[in-house]
């Protein structure tokens, strides 16, 4: 079953820099369906290389999905200076499924029975 509520570095940290999305599989930081859910990371420049953080998107039904990864800000005193190279969706074992190198481009993904996906961004 996907996930009910986001649980995202804003969510879980409270200010920007507070606390960092893992770059591994994990159940911590997750994502919930719909336009309503949006999950915010921080793109500051805090970081020597790039920061790459993971999120669950639970357990998917069988079906197609879209992932939409928008460039924004929460907190426009920390607004960063980062950006998004790409994103990928990964699958249980955490293998690339599919990737988008521009945040203009969505990524369709079919799920052809029920597990576990993560969004790599």
């Amino acid at each position: 079953m996907a996930w009910i509520y986001t649980a995202d570095e804003r969510y879980l940290g409270y200010v920007a820099d507070g606390i960092d999305a893992p770059y591994y599989l994990n159940t911590t930081f997750r994502l919930a369906p719909g336009t309503f859910s949006a999950a915010y990371g921080n793109l500051t420049s805090g970081y020597t290389t790039a920061d790459i953080d993971i999120y669950s998107l639970g357990t998917l039904a069988a079906g197609v999905y879209t992932a939409d990864v928008d460039y924004d800000t929460r907190d426009s005193w920390n607004a960063g200076y980062g950006g998004i190279a790409q994103f990928q969706i990964l699958d249980a074992s955490g293998y690339v499924v599919q990737t988008s190198y521009s945040i203009f481009s969505d990524i369709y993904f079919l799920v052809p029975y029920a597990s576990d996906y993560y969004i790599r961004i």
